[in-house]
Protein backbone atom coordinates (compact mmCIF):
# COMPACT_ATOMS: atom_id res chain seq x y z
CA UNK A 1 0.00 0.00 0.00
CA UNK A 2 1.08 3.38 -0.95
CA UNK A 3 1.05 6.56 0.92
CA UNK A 4 -1.29 7.94 -1.03
CA UNK A 5 -3.59 5.39 -2.34
CA UNK A 6 -7.12 5.87 -1.57
CA UNK A 7 -7.38 2.98 0.85
CA UNK A 8 -4.49 4.51 2.98
CA UNK A 9 -6.44 7.59 3.55
CA UNK A 10 -9.45 5.82 3.73
CA UNK A 11 -8.48 3.84 6.88
CA UNK A 12 -6.84 6.50 8.74
CA UNK A 13 -8.86 9.41 7.81
CA UNK A 14 -10.48 9.97 11.33
CA UNK A 15 -6.54 10.72 12.21
CA UNK A 16 -6.08 12.35 9.27
CA UNK A 17 -8.65 14.90 10.41
CA UNK A 18 -6.94 15.91 13.83
CA UNK A 19 -4.68 19.04 13.52
CA UNK A 20 -2.01 17.46 15.64
CA UNK A 21 -1.53 14.97 13.01
CA UNK A 22 -3.14 15.58 9.37
CA UNK A 23 -1.78 13.67 6.07
CA UNK A 24 1.94 14.72 6.18
CA UNK A 25 1.52 13.65 10.49
CA UNK A 26 0.10 10.74 9.00
CA UNK A 27 2.68 9.83 6.59
CA UNK A 28 5.33 10.35 8.82
CA UNK A 29 3.85 8.08 11.13
CA UNK A 30 3.90 5.26 8.22
CA UNK A 31 7.76 5.85 7.95
CA UNK A 32 8.42 5.34 11.22
CA UNK A 33 9.90 2.39 13.56
CA UNK A 34 8.63 1.80 16.76
CA UNK A 35 10.73 -1.27 19.17
CA UNK A 36 8.14 -2.13 22.16
CA UNK A 37 10.18 -4.47 24.59
CA UNK A 38 8.17 -6.57 26.60
CA UNK A 39 4.40 -6.99 24.88
CA UNK A 40 2.33 -7.77 28.12
CA UNK A 41 -0.39 -6.00 29.41
CA UNK A 42 1.10 -2.63 28.79
CA UNK A 43 3.26 -3.29 25.97
CA UNK A 44 0.41 -5.44 23.88
CA UNK A 45 -2.07 -2.45 24.06
CA UNK A 46 0.82 -0.28 22.89
CA UNK A 47 1.66 -2.58 20.25
CA UNK A 48 -1.84 -2.76 18.84
CA UNK A 49 -2.58 1.13 19.43
CA UNK A 50 1.04 1.82 17.12
CA UNK A 51 -0.67 -1.03 14.51
CA UNK A 52 -3.87 0.68 14.36
CA UNK A 53 -2.35 4.16 14.47
CA UNK A 54 -0.33 3.67 11.29
CA UNK A 55 3.01 3.28 12.31
CA UNK A 56 5.03 1.56 9.31
CA UNK A 57 7.32 -0.98 10.91
CA UNK A 58 7.30 -2.38 14.16
CA UNK A 59 9.53 -5.07 16.33
CA UNK A 60 8.16 -6.62 19.25
CA UNK A 61 10.80 -8.27 21.83
CA UNK A 62 9.12 -10.26 24.69
CA UNK A 63 10.99 -13.30 26.04
CA UNK A 64 7.48 -14.90 27.54
CA UNK A 65 4.36 -17.61 26.65
CA UNK A 66 0.94 -16.62 26.66
CA UNK A 67 -0.56 -18.07 29.77
CA UNK A 68 -4.62 -18.19 30.97
CA UNK A 69 -3.55 -15.36 33.75
CA UNK A 70 -2.53 -13.03 31.11
CA UNK A 71 -6.10 -12.98 29.69
CA UNK A 72 -7.75 -10.77 32.08
CA UNK A 73 -5.26 -7.54 31.27
CA UNK A 74 -3.45 -8.22 27.87
CA UNK A 75 -6.41 -7.90 25.27
CA UNK A 76 -4.30 -8.98 22.92
CA UNK A 77 -4.27 -12.36 23.04
CA UNK A 78 -7.15 -14.80 23.30
CA UNK A 79 -7.66 -18.24 24.65
CA UNK A 80 -6.73 -20.09 22.04
CA UNK A 81 -3.12 -18.68 22.46
CA UNK A 82 -3.22 -19.11 26.14
CA UNK A 83 -4.11 -22.46 25.45
CA UNK A 84 -1.40 -23.38 22.81
CA UNK A 85 1.07 -21.17 25.26
CA UNK A 86 2.44 -19.70 22.04
CA UNK A 87 5.45 -16.98 22.54
CA UNK A 88 3.77 -13.71 22.59
CA UNK A 89 5.95 -12.29 20.00
CA UNK A 90 4.43 -14.48 17.82
CA UNK A 91 0.91 -14.27 18.62
CA UNK A 92 1.55 -10.87 18.43
CA UNK A 93 2.25 -10.53 15.11
CA UNK A 94 -0.20 -12.99 14.23
CA UNK A 95 -3.30 -10.90 15.42
CA UNK A 96 -1.55 -7.37 14.54
CA UNK A 97 -1.14 -8.68 10.84
CA UNK A 98 -4.99 -9.28 10.76
CA UNK A 99 -5.74 -5.96 12.30
CA UNK A 100 -3.45 -3.84 10.04
CA UNK A 101 -1.77 -5.62 7.15
CA UNK A 102 0.19 -2.28 6.48
CA UNK A 103 1.88 -2.33 9.53
CA UNK A 104 5.46 -4.30 8.86
CA UNK A 105 5.94 -6.59 12.23
CA UNK A 106 8.68 -8.36 13.21
CA UNK A 107 8.45 -10.64 16.45
CA UNK A 108 11.73 -11.36 18.35
CA UNK A 109 10.81 -14.39 20.65
CA UNK A 110 13.90 -12.94 22.56
CA UNK A 111 14.99 -11.67 26.19
CA UNK A 112 16.50 -8.24 25.71
CA UNK A 113 19.93 -8.23 27.19
CA UNK A 114 23.43 -6.46 27.42
CA UNK A 115 24.39 -8.70 24.39
CA UNK A 116 21.59 -8.19 21.94
CA UNK A 117 20.34 -4.77 22.77
CA UNK A 118 22.27 -3.24 19.51
CA UNK A 119 20.94 -5.56 17.37
CA UNK A 120 17.53 -5.75 18.45
CA UNK A 121 17.50 -1.91 18.79
CA UNK A 122 19.41 -0.91 16.21
CA UNK A 123 17.06 1.53 13.65
CA UNK A 124 14.28 2.21 15.92
CA UNK A 125 13.07 5.71 15.56
CA UNK A 126 11.60 5.73 18.89
CA UNK A 127 11.43 2.66 21.84
CA UNK A 128 8.83 1.92 23.97
CA UNK A 129 8.84 0.71 27.87
CA UNK A 130 6.65 -2.63 28.37
CA UNK A 131 8.86 -4.49 30.36
CA UNK A 132 8.26 -5.81 33.77
CA UNK A 133 11.34 -5.63 35.50
CA UNK A 134 13.80 -2.70 36.37
CA UNK A 135 16.76 -4.74 34.84
CA UNK A 136 15.89 -4.37 31.33
CA UNK A 137 14.49 -0.68 31.75
CA UNK A 138 18.25 0.18 32.72
CA UNK A 139 19.18 -1.38 29.76
CA UNK A 140 17.10 0.47 27.50
CA UNK A 141 18.05 3.84 29.09
CA UNK A 142 21.68 3.03 28.61
CA UNK A 143 21.33 1.76 24.77
CA UNK A 144 18.78 4.88 24.12
CA UNK A 145 20.99 7.65 25.70
CA UNK A 146 24.32 6.28 24.16
CA UNK A 147 22.61 6.39 20.79
CA UNK A 148 19.91 9.06 21.03
CA UNK A 149 17.18 7.50 20.69
CA UNK A 150 13.72 8.92 23.09
CA UNK A 151 12.32 5.76 24.62
CA UNK A 152 8.77 5.73 26.98
CA UNK A 153 8.77 4.35 30.09
CA UNK A 154 5.41 3.03 30.85
CA UNK A 155 4.41 0.43 34.14
CA UNK A 156 1.14 -0.78 35.57
CA UNK A 157 1.30 -2.46 39.34
CA UNK A 158 -1.85 -2.20 41.96
CA UNK A 159 -4.37 0.75 40.39
CA UNK A 160 -1.80 2.92 39.54
CA UNK A 161 -0.01 3.61 36.07
CA UNK A 162 3.25 5.53 35.50
CA UNK A 163 4.56 7.27 32.08
CA UNK A 164 8.22 9.04 31.75
CA UNK A 165 9.52 10.08 28.28
CA UNK A 166 12.91 10.10 27.84
CA UNK A 167 14.26 12.44 25.18
CA UNK A 168 17.11 13.69 23.10
CA UNK A 169 17.32 17.03 24.47
CA UNK A 170 18.37 15.45 28.21
CA UNK A 171 17.32 13.49 31.02
CA UNK A 172 16.60 9.89 31.21
CA UNK A 173 15.55 7.42 34.25
CA UNK A 174 18.88 7.90 35.83
CA UNK A 175 18.45 11.24 36.57
CA UNK A 176 15.65 10.73 38.87
CA UNK A 177 16.40 7.25 39.94
CA UNK A 178 20.11 6.58 40.00
CA UNK A 179 20.48 2.80 40.86
CA UNK A 180 17.17 0.58 40.59
CA UNK A 181 15.66 0.30 44.20
CA UNK A 182 16.48 -2.87 46.09
CA UNK A 183 14.70 -5.61 45.35
CA UNK A 184 11.48 -6.22 48.03
CA UNK A 185 11.64 -1.73 48.11
CA UNK A 186 8.90 -1.56 45.39
CA UNK A 187 5.23 -2.67 45.27
CA UNK A 188 5.35 -5.10 42.38
CA UNK A 189 1.77 -7.36 40.75
CA UNK A 190 3.54 -10.51 42.95
CA UNK A 191 2.52 -8.53 46.00
CA UNK A 192 -0.65 -6.32 44.99
CA UNK A 193 -1.93 -7.36 41.80
CA UNK A 194 -2.32 -5.26 38.84
CA UNK A 195 -5.74 -3.56 37.34
CA UNK A 196 -6.27 -3.67 33.68
CA UNK A 197 -7.77 -0.77 33.51
CA UNK A 198 -4.24 0.81 34.80
CA UNK A 199 -2.17 -1.12 32.17
CA UNK A 200 -4.65 0.67 29.51
CA UNK A 201 -4.28 4.08 31.12
CA UNK A 202 -0.31 3.25 31.04
CA UNK A 203 -0.70 2.35 27.32
CA UNK A 204 -2.72 5.12 25.73
CA UNK A 205 -0.62 7.66 27.30
CA UNK A 206 2.43 6.40 26.54
CA UNK A 207 1.46 5.64 22.64
CA UNK A 208 0.49 9.67 22.79
CA UNK A 209 3.66 10.29 23.57
CA UNK A 210 5.16 7.98 20.61
CA UNK A 211 2.88 9.64 18.11
CA UNK A 212 3.88 12.95 19.78
CA UNK A 213 7.85 12.62 19.30
CA UNK A 214 7.84 10.68 16.41
CA UNK A 215 5.53 13.72 14.39
CA UNK A 216 8.02 16.28 16.06
CA UNK A 217 7.22 17.50 19.29
CA UNK A 218 9.06 17.57 22.18
CA UNK A 219 6.67 17.12 25.34
CA UNK A 220 7.63 18.22 28.95
CA UNK A 221 9.76 15.40 30.08
CA UNK A 222 7.53 14.84 33.40
CA UNK A 223 7.19 11.48 35.67
CA UNK A 224 3.33 11.34 35.48
CA UNK A 225 1.48 8.82 37.98
CA UNK A 226 -2.65 7.96 37.43
CA UNK A 227 -4.94 5.75 39.89
CA UNK A 228 -7.63 4.44 37.64
CA UNK A 229 -9.79 3.36 40.79
CA UNK A 230 -9.81 6.49 42.52
CA UNK A 231 -8.90 8.82 38.93
CA UNK A 232 -6.17 10.79 40.76
CA UNK A 233 -3.37 11.93 38.75
CA UNK A 234 0.14 13.90 39.59
CA UNK A 235 2.81 15.15 37.10
CA UNK A 236 6.59 16.23 38.38
CA UNK A 237 8.52 17.61 36.14
CA UNK A 238 12.20 16.28 35.64
CA UNK A 239 13.67 19.60 36.78
CA UNK A 240 11.68 19.50 39.90
CA UNK A 241 12.84 16.55 40.79
CA UNK A 242 16.52 17.13 39.93
CA UNK A 243 16.69 19.79 41.54
CA UNK A 244 15.40 18.77 45.42
CA UNK A 245 19.15 16.96 44.89
CA UNK A 246 20.56 19.85 43.01
CA UNK A 247 24.46 18.60 43.79
CA UNK A 248 23.72 14.89 43.22
CA UNK A 249 25.03 13.69 39.29
CA UNK A 250 23.32 11.47 36.91
CA UNK A 251 25.44 8.17 36.35
CA UNK A 252 24.38 8.45 32.53
CA UNK A 253 23.94 12.15 31.44
CA UNK A 254 26.81 13.59 33.84
CA UNK A 255 28.94 11.14 34.35
CA UNK A 256 28.63 8.69 31.09
CA UNK A 257 28.42 5.48 33.04
CA UNK A 258 26.95 2.88 31.26
CA UNK A 259 26.85 -0.24 33.43
CA UNK A 260 23.72 -1.88 32.24
CA UNK A 261 24.71 -1.81 28.52
CA UNK A 262 28.33 -2.94 29.32
CA UNK A 263 27.62 -5.90 31.38
CA UNK A 264 28.33 -8.95 30.33
CA UNK A 265 25.12 -10.63 30.85
CA UNK A 266 21.87 -10.54 33.12
CA UNK A 267 20.90 -12.51 36.05
CA UNK A 268 20.66 -16.42 35.64
CA UNK A 269 17.68 -16.74 36.59
CA UNK A 270 14.51 -14.48 37.63
CA UNK A 271 11.52 -15.31 38.83
CA UNK A 272 8.54 -13.21 36.77
CA UNK A 273 6.17 -10.97 37.47
CA UNK A 274 3.15 -12.56 38.96
CA UNK A 275 3.25 -16.28 38.23
CA UNK A 276 5.00 -19.13 39.90
CA UNK A 277 7.43 -19.50 36.80
CA UNK A 278 11.14 -19.12 36.51
CA UNK A 279 12.84 -17.55 33.99
CA UNK A 280 16.84 -19.76 33.44
CA UNK A 281 19.43 -18.00 31.13
CA UNK A 282 21.29 -20.79 29.41
CA UNK A 283 24.17 -18.88 27.98
CA UNK A 284 24.10 -20.36 24.68
CA UNK A 285 21.64 -20.84 21.55
CA UNK A 286 19.88 -24.64 21.76
CA UNK A 287 19.39 -26.75 18.79
CA UNK A 288 15.67 -27.23 19.92
CA UNK A 289 15.43 -30.29 17.22
CA UNK A 290 18.81 -31.79 18.86
CA UNK A 291 17.34 -31.60 22.08
CA UNK A 292 13.92 -33.54 21.41
CA UNK A 293 15.89 -36.22 19.84
CA UNK A 294 17.54 -36.55 23.27
CA UNK A 295 14.58 -35.81 25.55
CA UNK A 296 11.99 -38.38 23.49
CA UNK A 297 12.90 -41.33 25.19
CA UNK A 298 12.81 -39.96 28.41
CA UNK A 299 9.85 -37.36 28.60
CA UNK A 300 6.67 -35.85 25.70
CA UNK A 301 7.46 -33.60 23.68
CA UNK A 302 5.74 -30.69 21.62
CA UNK A 303 6.32 -28.01 19.93
CA UNK A 304 5.30 -24.95 18.86
CA UNK A 305 6.84 -21.73 16.84
CA UNK A 306 10.71 -21.10 18.13
CA UNK A 307 10.18 -23.29 21.59
CA UNK A 308 9.96 -26.80 23.13
CA UNK A 309 7.91 -27.75 25.92
CA UNK A 310 7.97 -30.96 27.89
CA UNK A 311 6.74 -32.06 31.81
CA UNK A 312 9.35 -33.40 33.94
CA UNK A 313 10.00 -34.20 37.92
CA UNK A 314 6.77 -32.05 38.30
CA UNK A 315 7.23 -28.90 36.41
CA UNK A 316 6.58 -27.36 32.63
CA UNK A 317 9.90 -26.56 30.80
CA UNK A 318 9.42 -24.52 28.14
CA UNK A 319 12.67 -24.16 25.93
CA UNK A 320 14.10 -21.82 23.23
CA UNK A 321 16.04 -21.52 20.82
CA UNK A 322 18.12 -18.06 21.81
CA UNK A 323 19.23 -19.75 25.22
CA UNK A 324 16.36 -19.37 27.75
CA UNK A 325 13.77 -21.55 29.52
CA UNK A 326 11.22 -21.15 31.60
CA UNK A 327 10.55 -23.35 34.57
CA UNK A 328 6.53 -23.48 35.64
CA UNK A 329 5.70 -24.46 38.78
CA UNK A 330 8.41 -22.76 41.51
CA UNK A 331 9.80 -19.29 42.23
CA UNK A 332 12.87 -20.96 43.38
CA UNK A 333 15.52 -19.75 41.17
CA UNK A 334 18.09 -22.56 42.36
CA UNK A 335 15.75 -25.71 41.68
CA UNK A 336 14.92 -23.57 38.60
CA UNK A 337 18.47 -24.02 37.43
CA UNK A 338 18.73 -27.49 39.08
CA UNK A 339 15.89 -28.96 36.73
CA UNK A 340 17.39 -27.01 33.56
CA UNK A 341 20.80 -28.47 34.36
CA UNK A 342 18.99 -31.83 34.64
CA UNK A 343 16.88 -31.83 31.50
CA UNK A 344 18.96 -29.55 29.04
CA UNK A 345 21.83 -29.06 30.26
CA UNK A 346 24.05 -25.84 30.70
Amino acid sequence: MTENSGQYDDIFSRQILLKEIGPDGQAKLLRSHLVIVGVGATGSRIAELACRAGIGRLTIIDRDIVEFSNLSRQTLYTWQDAQNMLPKAEAARRHLNEIMPTCQVVPRVADLIADNAHMFLHGADIVADGTDNLETRYLINDWCISNKVPWVYAGAVGTEASVFPVLKTGGCLRCIFPDPPKAGTLPTCDTVGVLNAAAAIAAARSFSLIARILLGDTPDPVWETWDAWSGTHAGIPLKKMRSADAERKCPLCDEGVTEFLDAETGSTAVALCGRDMVQVRIGRPVDLKALGKTLSGSVSIETRDQLLRFEADGHTIHVFGDGRALVKGTSDLARARSLIDKWVGT
